[in-house]
């Protein structure tokens, strides 16, 4: 029974990765610059709460706001450092192909040599 679920396990996460190839690290870099501004919201949220009590905000001390605002500020930074790097090497892959059919020898990639 252990093995029948690993194989479906590993089958419908290779299904996936197949499916997402090309944009997966669009995606992690899209999610961690969100992740990043809902924190910085959390930290906006409790930095009012503090000044204006009457409209039910929670609160936070300054120093749990500015630790906030900082884990926000670097969860966007990587979100786009991640995007970056995700171009840059989808250039890097272009380049290598175009070089590959370029020589004739019909290189594919740095993982895949030719024959």
């Amino acid at each position: 029974m252990n093995k029948l679920k690993k194989m479906i396990i590993d089958g419908i996460f290779k299904l996936t990765a197949k499916k997402l190839d090309g944009h997966k690290t669009k995606i992690g870099g899209v999610g961690a610059i969100l992740g990043g501004v809902v924190t910085c919201l959390g930290g906006i949220i409790g930095f009012l709460g503090n000044y204006f009590p009457e409209q039910g905000l929670p609160a936070m001390d300054i120093d749990t706001v500015l630790t906030t605002l900082g884990l926000g500020w670097t969860g966007i930074a990587a979100g786009f450092a991640t995007l970056g790097l995700g171009g840059k090497a989808e250039k890097l892959k272009t380049a290598i192909e175009a070089n590959g059919e370029a020589n004739g020898n019909g290189t594919k990639g740095p993982d895949q040599p030719s024959s």
